[in-house]
């Protein structure tokens, strides 16, 4: 069945997440056959925590009481009346949607949602009245992107502290509270599917009450490959309470997309020239995409510098050192080899070559169909990553590369 919003936003015709059909398939049971009826209500949400939406229950939902899932609603209406085939007695605790269930004390938040059909989790107790007031047991971020001709992938969110976004929760249905159980996952993706265009799209992503000592990475990917991110810093959130972020456009985005904007990048650097056509807001250079570098012959690394080693300190002498950040965004780098013949000594050669005090070289992989022949016969450093990282941080980097060196000059220093 087509999964239907719950919030409906009065002052503009978007959708916003909340109480969604469940998808059962189920058939309709005569009344006969009903032995227990729990009306349902929704708490009072202000509308700065809820975005100015009216909230009401949508045909199709479906809530789990006591271990039981009730039939779908036949109809929307403000305050439902869910019925049950089983017998169910107080205290009452219930939890929308039915599907998040798993036992008495524990509810499963997905890895995985639906931007169709993601819901807000609620939570209702009832010591004795068949009547439960549902209120939520998470956070909603509402989180918007642009761009016209791309098509939204996905929406992850990662929590940078470890923190639990999915997965099992112990929950006190009396408190609507939840207390991440062993086994939860710090990441958690709402898939979409949906085309861009100029009108921000909103997607509205559950996250767990608590606080994030680290703050959150949130990425959104186009189908084309392209990837915006987005770092949130430390924050607390409260269950119930909404986050709003402007809205990001991948039209806009800044970074490399293929191998011959690597190779402009990389020229730039080794010019001194600005690397700003390839950085983001925060300065640094993004891949956007896979990059397949067949047919590159003749690598210059980025960073081509000439640094001989002087008391374990690499003092330049030509060239331009990389002082900058680059983060592979998770893509990979393909068809990449390269080969060393450098016959200057104190040169350092890979991917990227000097990594002076400051850089940064983060997350992406190296596939397992690129490799590094050193042949040089001179002092030089040499690895698939880098030549030589002094003061600098390189990390999340995973390279399946060989290594071949076939160098005379015992100086030479083959390193991943």
């Amino acid at each position: 069945m087509k999964k239907n919003i719950v919030f409906v936003v009065l002052s503009a015709a978007a959708i916003l997440c909340g109480c969604t059909k469940e998808n059962l398939e189920q058939e309709t049971i005569l009344s006969k056959d009903v032995k227990t009826v729990l009306s349902a209500s929704l708490s009072p949400l202000s509308k700065t925590a809820i975005d100015g939406v009216k909230v009401s229950w949508t045909k199709g939902d479906a809530i789990n009481a006591c271990g039981a899932a009730s039939q779908p609603l036949a109809e929307d209406t403000e305050k439902a009346e869910f019925a049950f085939t089983e017998a169910l007695s107080a205290p009452y605790s219930a939890v929308y949607p039915a599907s998040l269930y798993k036992d008495a004390s524990t509810i499963t938040l997905p890895a995985v949602w639906e931007a169709s059909v993601c819901p807000t989790p609620l939570a209702a107790y009832s010591e004795s009245s068949p009547s439960l007031e549902f209120a939520p047991v998470t956070a909603l971020l509402k989180l918007q992107v642009t761009g016209s001709g791309e098509t939204l992938k996905q929406v992850s969110v990662r929590a940078l502290g470890g923190e639990t976004l999915s997965g099992d929760f112990t929950i006190d249905y009396k408190a609507s509270a939840l207390t991440p159980a062993e086994g939860g996952s710090d990441c958690v993706t709402v898939a979409s599917g949906a085309a861009l265009g100029s009108t921000p799209l909103v997607v509205y992503v559950p996250v767990p009450a608590g606080k994030y000592d680290s703050g959150l990475q949130i990425d959104f990917e186009a189908e084309s490959g392209k990837i915006l991110r987005k770092n949130l810093s430390a924050r607390e959130f409260t269950a119930g309470s909404l986050r709003s972020l402007p809205a990001l456009d991948f039209g806009g985005a800044k970074g490399i997309m293929s191998a011959a904007d690597f190779l402009a990048f990389a020229a730039a650097v080794n010019a001194g020239e600005s690397t700003e056509p390839w950085e983001n807001a925060e300065g640094v250079v993004n891949l956007l995409a896979d990059i397949d570098f067949t047919g590159v012959t003749g690598w210059t690394p980025v960073g081509n510098a000439t640094a001989p080693w002087n008391s374990y300190n690499p003092v330049v002498t030509d060239g331009h050192p990389f002082t900058g950040k680059f983060d592979g965004n998770a893509h990979h780098i393909k068809n990449l080899h390269l080969v060393c013949n450098e016959t200057v000594a104190g040169k350092h050669f890979g991917i990227f070559g000097y990594l002076a005090p400051g850089a940064l070289v983060q997350n992406f992989v190296i596939e397992d169909n690129c490799s590094l022949t050193v042949n040089s016969s001179e002092f030089i450093s040499a690895g698939m990553i880098a030549g030589v990282v002094y003061d600098a941080t390189v990390r999340d980097i995973s390279s399946y590369a060989p290594l071949t060196y076939s160098g005379s000059a015992t100086e030479a220093l083959p390193m991943a």
